[in-house]
């Protein structure tokens, strides 16, 4: 599952894993060297939309009918970073990455006995969190790069149309180009807003991922 992550953190490059990328002798000289180029797999495009996706499980902006699962740990988390938690009855788990890290963590019994401690059920993403920020310290933080042919637009998450000055949330969301929406959150306007069309054109593309 880690290995399947690494995909999308590679912008959908396969990498396969490796124990040792390089030997040297001790004059310095490597005698073997690990530079297998990856092979591309998945679109970028929507490697990079899916990873933006998976940016909001640490995004409080997005918490809704429940809090997005990430919030536990976001305040642990100085950097970007995309991921997503799961569990069964008996296990629980968490995977994430940054451009240059990924990192899976699993939690639960040997024989299978249930997890029903509250506490429990947490540890996965605290573990995760605390190796992910040690592992980087000290690296100046990455933002995933953007890729050419997609495009980014504040969101009304609830609706799902773009956003307005008077929606209470918005968020940057990214599509590939084409598939953006094109029509503005109707549910805030306010005075002279009602007013506003319900279509925008020509969106402008902004630069990087961003909060609003």
């Amino acid at each position: 599952m880690v290995n399947a992550y690494s995909i999308l953190a590679n912008g959908g490059k396969k990498v396969e894993p490796v124990f040792i990328k390089k030997v040297e002798n001790q004059k310095g000289e490597v005698i073997f060297d690990e530079n297998e180029k990856p092979e591309q797999i998945l679109d970028e495009d929507k490697a990079f939309v899916m990873t933006q996706m998976l940016t909001g499980v640490f995004d409080e902006t997005l918490n809704g009918y429940t809090k997005v699962t990430g919030s536990t740990i976001s305040s642990q988390l100085t950097r970007p970073y995309a991921g997503k938690s799961g569990s069964t009855p008996t296990d629980s788990w968490m995977i994430g990455y940054t451009p240059e890290l990924v990192a899976g963590v699993w939690t639960g019994y040997d024989q299978g006995k249930k997890i029903e401690i509250p506490a429990e059920k947490g540890y996965a993403k605290k573990i995760w969190a605390s190796y992910m920020e040690k592992g980087l310290q000290g690296k100046p933080a990455k933002s995933f790069k953007e890729t050419k042919n997609v495009i980014g637009v504040n969101v009304n998450p609830v609706s799902g149309k773009l956003a307005t000055k008077d929606c209470p949330v918005s968020r940057m969301t990214y599509y590939v180009k084409g598939t953006e929406p094109v029509e503005y959150c109707a549910e805030h306007f306010k005075g002279e807003n009602r007013n506003m069309p319900q279509k925008k054109k020509n969106i402008k593309r902004p630069r990087g991922i961003r909060k609003s």
